[in-house]
């Protein structure tokens, strides 16, 4: 009897063991992700526990046969045992957080012994056997699940507003992903608008991600979510001065961890929908991430990839009717433009299919938006706060090609038009980029007689000379990111992971030959530039 149950013992040992470690890391991790956030995303805790126990175990159940093997040759001790856990821990660790926190392999050698330690040589070996095994899961996941209904503070921005000033001008930008240079004027309903806006040519954005391009609009500065709370903001701004602030957003990034929300009246954050009823907390745990992200590649309905520009400007209407004093300020994102595209009940990623198919599903993708703002426009234009609304459509990055660097310039030109009835349309060569975009619309509400000033107007938009002006672009990734300063013709690049890079666009626009040999006195002038960029940031 005792031969046996030693037997079923080393069975259970393994996926015992790493269950209940695993169910105990989900909770740890989940414990760690909402510290500070008052999001109330508790059943983050629940998930946690479940998805990693679960991991756990069928990890211990593919370990338990070799573990057995080894232990009949050669019997280990409980650093030998720890170690070999850890290892297959590790494994996992890699996979699911990369190597970021491949060195919490010191710490789960410790905790291995430790755990084996007590269910080995003390009365808590009943949980390597199958009743205490089970008892103390039940135990995990209830005690989550409790903490998942309980309902938690949500943070609300309660500071007083300013008393409204100048021409209380409505003000709504229209963050659309993917969307490629002059197209919006290709279609009837947004194009009505843009052939009669102002359009900047020479648009930039200083990042090539969209979530990082609207925080570093809404932040007005060069920023990636998650941002500091205590940061002033350009929603702060608005309701500084009177405005109600409004955003319906549809990233992941830009989701209540963002912080971005902190200073907005109003803040819709969208995900998109999934079989299982999952909040913003639970999709964030690394594990719930990985295995969402490989189901998503998988489906080809793009509502398990996005919310819908239908949607999007429905749940933006309802916000508008549920307004009722003046002015605001909003900000909606759209992401169909982006890949992957979907047509004709197909989906399509740039890698794996033409790129005639990928233009044809953008200019599908594209119409829909169309017909989306035609039924928001056609319902908003009829209402007597129209006339005093200004309208920006920005894209949040440029054209991304096949092996395309994305310090490239066509990836980091994106479009930029400004609409108001009293502006009248025309292209302005003036380079800008988002943080100029965010200044420009604090100008704009400041200047009591700008849209019936038509002198004041041409001054401010068109009149003066385009100067000059450093542009500030970088991606913070350790393993592929870079920073980048261009002015004029000149653009000079430093990779993290590669020798720094110079280009004279004017000459070279496909930036395929590297001049910092021909010049190094502009490299290094250039590289000056860009560190004074970075000592100011830090």
């Amino acid at each position: 009897m005792a031969k046996r149950n030693n037997y079923i013992h080393s069975i259970y040992l393994a996926p015992s063991s790493l269950m209940l470690g695993g169910a105990v890391w989900g909770g740890v991790e989940a414990i760690i992700l909402l510290a500070g956030k008052d999001v109330g995303e508790y059943d983050a805790l629940f998930w946690g526990v479940c998805a990693y126990a679960l991991l756990g175990c069928v990890l211990g159940v593919v370990l338990t046969p070799i573990l057995m093997l080894i232990s009949r040759k050669t019997p280990l001790s409980d650093w030998s045992w720890s170690l070999l856990f850890s290892i297959f821990w590790f494994v996992g660790t890699v996979f699911v957080y990369k190597w970021s926190l491949g060195f919490a392999i010191l710490f789960m050698i410790f905790l291995h012994w430790l755990v084996l330690l007590l269910v080995r040589r003390t009365p808590l070996r009943i949980l390597t056997q199958p009743k205490g095994t089970l008892t103390m899961l039940f135990l995990l996941i209830v005690v989550s699940a409790i903490f998942s209904v309980t309902p938690a503070r949500t943070f609300q921005y309660s500071e007083p507003k300013g008393v409204s000033q100048g021409a209380q001008m409505n003000i709504l930008i229209v963050f659309i992903d993917g969307l490629q240079s002059e197209d919006l004027k290709k279609v009837p309903n947004l194009g009505a608008i843009a052939r009669r806006a102002l359009f900047f040519e020479n648009a930039h954005t200083p990042t090539p991600h969209s979530s990082g391009a609207i925080a570093t609009f809404l932040e007005g500065r060069v920023i990636h979510p998650p941002v500091e709370r205590e940061m002033s903001s350009l929603a702060k701004e608005m309701n500084g001065l009177g405005y109600t602030t409004m955003a319906v957003l549809n990233h992941s990034e830009l989701s209540h961890f963002s912080n971005i929300q902190r200073h907005f009246d109003h803040y819709l954050y969208l995900p998109a929908k999934l079989p299982l009823p999952l909040t913003e907390g639970a999709r964030r745990l690394e594990l719930i991430k990985k295995i969402l992200e490989f189901w998503v590649q998988k489906q080809g309905d793009s509502q398990f990839h996005y919310r819908s520009a239908g949607e999007i400007f429905f749940s933006f209407r309802q916000l508008l009717l549920k307004q009722s004093s003046e002015p605001w300020f909003s900000v909606v994102h759209l992401r169909e433009l982006q890949e992957p595209w979907f047509w004709d009940d197909k989906i399509f990623w740039m890698h794996n299919s033409p790129m005639s198919q990928h233009k044809k599903a953008y200019e599908e993708e594209l119409r829909k938006i169309d017909a989306a703002w035609g039924r928001f426009w056609g319902w908003y234009s009829t209402l007597p706060q129209s006339e005093k609304t200004i309208v920006a459509f920005v894209g949040t990055r440029g054209e991304l090609h096949r092996g395309q660097k994305t310090f490239h310039e066509t990836a980091l030109r994106i479009p930029f038009y400004l609409y108001h009835p009293a502006i009248p349309g025309r292209t302005i060569p003036h380079s800008v980029d988002l943080v100029d975009l965010s200044s420009t619309m604090l100008s704009l509400v400041h200047s009591e007689n700008l849209l019936n000033d038509t002198e004041l107007l041409h001054r401010f938009f068109w009149d003066s000379e385009p100067q000059p002006k450093p542009f500030y672009a970088q991606d913070p990734d350790p393993e592929t990111g870079w920073s980048m300063v261009q002015i004029g013709q000149w653009k000079y690049i430093e990779p993290q992971q590669a020798a720094p890079e110079l280009y004279n666009i004017q000459k070279d626009p496909a930036e395929a030959n590297n001049l910092l040999e021909e010049h190094r006195q502009k490299g290094e002038q250039m590289r000056g530039y860009l560190e004074l960029r970075n000592m100011e940031n830090r």
